[in-house]
């Protein structure tokens, strides 16, 4: 399981980096959506996908399983918490699809709010479980797990498509600018 987890991490990394050299041909907003579409899969993967498994799986199943051990309050947060994560990523991606391919700032600016609060938790989940990422510190019971390279890969990617499109989205205006002052010289030298 863990090859397997290493292994989609690392292909969903290449097809960042196909993206990236299709980018002169699909255009670097869209392939900035399809980056933020392809890391938003890793984390739902990653955080409310095994939210909803834990909270699905008796101990003796899984070691991380709850079910039958914790309230019935409990289970229906962790399934309702993992419904709004999945829902906000997909609306996210919606986002990322419908508004920053035309180069809305606001648009931008959310997914960047998105990564920050997400990521944030998540930095703080590493804090407390090391998701087998070898630099930190086992967590008390001494088994380290796995799955960080869907995590880091996941927040990688959503960061790094974030600073791939932001020349983009926050160009425009200096560029119009740029334009519009062109273009009043011309005028005002057709005027003298």
């Amino acid at each position: 399981m863990v090859i397997g987890i290493n292994i989609w991490a690392g292909l969903c990394v290449v097809a960042t980096a196909a993206l990236v050299a299709a980018a002169p041909r699909i255009g670097r907003l869209k392939a900035a959506a399809w980056m933020v579409t392809i890391a938003a899969l890793l984390l739902v993967e990653e955080d409310p996908g095994l939210l909803m498994m834990m909270a699905s799986s008796a101990p003796g199943a899984d070691r991380d399983g709850v079910a039958g051990v914790v309230h019935a309050h409990t289970l229906a947060h962790m399934y309702g918490g993992a419904a709004w994560a999945i829902g906000a990523m997909l609306l996210s991606v919606f986002v990322a699809h419908r508004w920053l391919t035309n180069g809305d700032r606001g648009a931008w600016v959310i997914l960047l709010a998105v990564l920050v609060v997400g990521g944030t938790g998540d930095v703080y989940a590493l804090s407390i479980y090391p998701h087998g990422l070898p630099v930190l510190p086992p967590p008390a019971d001494g088994y380290r797990g796995f799955g960080w390279p869907t995590l880091v890969a996941g927040l990688a990617i959503w960061g790094f498509a974030l600073a791939y499109s932001f020349g983009r989205v926050f160009r425009r205006d200096r560029d119009a600018l740029v334009a519009s002052s062109r273009s009043e010289a011309l005028r005002a030298r057709r005027a003298t």
